[in-house]
């Protein structure tokens, strides 16, 4: 293989001695030999400090370079009275993060997975010893075999939404992968929606600068409990922004609350949620016309709106 080279690594018709498929059609593997890192190579990509009661924690890593890294004997650490502490080892055996990869860091993957259920089906890696992180505050190091400072964070929970009441088990995510780790600007609490943590994927806050915002719903006609229209509408948004929190209302023609589908909540960066046609009781509304109110308030207390219409068809 050439060094600097990622290979990919087609695998079929493996099976088992009881004829138990071992790869699907078309899979493939990233194979090729570790390079040396840089800084910033391997970046610190999500953390979870303060769990639920009976949670654990979790540190997450991206790796945004184009090389192939092998974690073995890469380790965390923390700063305490300026000077390294705590030093924790990633992995004791040879392991693998080729480019675009997540890893995530636990304590235990099985309540991590419980706790998240979203959570992405990729290799987590059990750490008893994570370094102490602090419930309120903390630091992260993240040093590569030779001793040097790949990445590091310090976190505050202040760097939490302010309309966060409880910030128990909610994570903080990186918005920017090439902005640096330690601004608190590029750091924001995980969606309602994703379940206020994401591990293994990216994140909900993740930011590719848009245009502009939008808000769009489809289809504009719904039919529940028929079939000649689709049952549900999707109402969809990408923001421009990160760090928004916001609420998707549905009102009737005579400006009576409907449904309200999201109420000032943390929104990801993109998202969509349904509506399938019903009230706040679950009861089917009459045919007609009604009135999306979708509402946005950034971090910088900028609230925008929109207003789009979706009619519901008779029954068939």
């Amino acid at each position: 293989m050439i060094n600097g080279v990622i290979y990919q690594v087609s695998i079929s018709g493996f099976a088992d001695c009881n004829e138990n498929i071992g790869f699907g059609p078309g899979t493939k593997t990233p194979v090729g030999l570790p390079q040396s890192p840089d800084s910033a190579d391997l970046i610190i990509n999500e953390v979870l400090f303060n769990p639920r009661p009976l949670g654990v924690r979790f540190i997450e890593l991206y790796n945004r370079s184009t090389k192939a890294l092998n974690l073995k004997n890469w380790r965390f650490a923390r700063w305490q009275s300026q000077t390294l502490t705590d030093f924790t080892s990633l992995c004791p055996e040879n392991h693998m993060i080729y480019p675009g990869e997540y890893r995530v860091f636990t304590p235990s993957v099985e309540k991590l997975i419980s706790q998240y259920p979203a959570s992405a089906n990729i290799p987590m890696i059990e750490v008893d010893d994570l370094p102490a992180l602090g419930n309120m505050q903390g630091s992260i190091v993240l040093v590569e075999p030779s001793g040097s400072i790949v990445d590091q964070l310090q976190y505050h929970d202040n760097m939490h939404h302010p309309l966060l009441t409880n910030s128990d088990g909610v994570s903080l995510e990186r918005a920017f992968p090439d902005n640096p780790t330690g601004d608190p600007n590029n750091w924001y609490s995980a969606a309602e929606s994703s379940g206020y943590a994401t591990p293994g994927k990216q994140n909900s806050q993740s930011f590719q600068p848009p245009m502009s915002s939008h808000f769009t719903i489809e289809p504009k006609i719904i039919s529940p409990f028929s079939s000649g229209y689709p049952s549900y509408a999707r109402i969809s948004f990408q923001l421009d922004q990160p760090g928004n929190t916001g609420s998707i209302i549905i009102f009737n023609t005579r400006g009576r609350v409907i449904r309200t589908l999201v109420n000032n909540s943390i929104l990801p960066v993109n998202g969509s949620f349904q509506w399938d046609g019903t009230d706040q009781a679950a009861r089917r509304v009459p045919m007609g016309y009604y009135i999306v109110l979708f509402r946005v308030t950034g971090s910088n207390g900028r609230t925008r709106q929109s207003l789009q219409t979706v009619a519901v068809a008779p029954n068939y």
